[in-house]
């Protein structure tokens, strides 16, 4: 009896998941590029004007006016702004724990309170936080704390993400290419595109580097960086992703996209760029098929894009010896080829390295 080979199953495309709320919450943390700093019974809180104002619209009427509108007592005592330094100065109203105002901060960070549960003393504080979060006009926040009293902590994660999706929209909307607010400017083919180092360094570790003191783009209160061999709308592109976390490949350059994410390790969005080349490959035609995915392979092989290359692997593959006949066969790799010939694509996510994409995975960026 004869078994029936099952047919070969392509590699599955999967977006890497979010880090945005752990990067914020790294930045709370680490008091990096801090210019806000809130006064409470003695305490300071370190904060960042962008996430005051993109996660919460008390502060953000507050940062713009230096006021407060509010029917209900004010959660805000004074407001003062140095014009030189770029630095404000909150006194909260000390009718507020600072237990509970640093569980606020943590909320407009990440969209999440992680000190929450149902034990009696956790509960006491989910009602402190309730009152709070009304005070400062945080509906998501009331939310939170009801969920955790009437013991329905499930809801929360879909609601945090939906959170950070709005705080991230918000920020990018608010800052991004913002000449009042920014701190540095990228020089791309002539065009200045103005943005934020706290934003930059928090969500990629390549600006971190940049802005420590190592590079020189770190020196001047007003930062320029030239960006060479970029598009204006690619690199763009790019900073829209740090800021909000997400990106519309429409009209988009995805291949040049790709390239500036493996440039700047951005491993999530890479994974965005071969999900993007994944579904438009469903309308090639059989006739085309071949030719565009040798174009494929030939620009991602040299980056760190495992899937898309297994992909290409898989497709080629399937008709191994029309494959050898082709013009640009000769331009693959010989492990690439080995793979084709060997008839089955190679298995396994990113954490599995196959042979043709060892020199891929590294721990450095191409640019450190």
């Amino acid at each position: 009896v004869h078994m029936v080979r099952p047919p070969d199953i392509p590699p599955e495309f999967e977006i890497l998941s979010s880090t945005f709320a752990n990067d914020w919450l790294e930045t709370l943390k680490d008091n990096k590029h801090c210019d806000v700093t809130c006064l409470l019974q003695g305490q300071e809180f370190d904060a960042n004007q962008v996430i005051l104002c993109s996660a919460s619209g008390f502060f953000c009427r507050l940062f713009q006016t230096g006021k407060v509108f509010t029917s209900i007592p004010s959660p805000v005592a004074s407001f003062t702004r140095d014009v030189v330094s770029r630095h404000s100065t909150i006194q909260i109203d000390g009718s507020i724990s600072p237990e509970v105002f640093k569980l606020v901060l943590e909320f407009l960070y990440t969209g999440s309170v992680s000190e929450l549960s149902t034990n009696d003393e956790k509960r006491d504080k989910a009602m402190d936080l309730i009152n709070v979060a009304r005070m400062f006009e945080l509906i998501e926040l009331k939310t939170i704390c009801e969920n955790v009293l009437n013991e329905r902590e499930y809801l929360n994660p879909s609601l945090g993400s939906a959170v950070c999706d709005r705080t991230g929209e918000r920020l990018k909307d608010l800052f991004l290419n913002c000449v009042d607010t920014s701190d540095v400017v990228f020089i791309v083919k002539g065009k200045r595109l103005y943005a934020n180092k706290v934003v930059l360094s928090t969500r990629c570790d390549v600006m971190t580097r940049m802005f420590s003191g190592n590079f020189k783009e770190s020196k001047s209160e007003l930062t320029e960086i030239e960006i060479p061999n970029f598009t204006t709308e690619s690199f763009l592109l790019f900073l829209e992703y740090l800021y909000s976390d997400h990106v519309n490949f429409e009209n988009a350059d995805v291949f040049e996209v790709l390239k500036i994410a493996d440039m700047y390790c951005q491993t999530r969005l890479l994974t965005m760029c071969e999900y993007c080349v994944s579904r438009k490959a469903q309308s090639w035609t059989l006739r085309k098929r071949a030719d565009l995915v040798f174009q494929v392979l030939l620009c991602v092989q040299p980056f760190n894009t495992v899937n898309l290359i297994n992909w290409c692997l898989f497709e080629l593959s399937k008709h191994t010896d029309k494959v050898r006949a082709h013009k640009d066969y000769g331009k693959l790799s010989e492990e690439n080829r080995r793979a084709v010939e060997a008839r089955g694509p190679l298995q396994g996510g990113r954490d599995k390295r196959p042979p043709h994409e060892n020199h891929s995975h590294r721990k450095n960026c191409v640019i450190l």
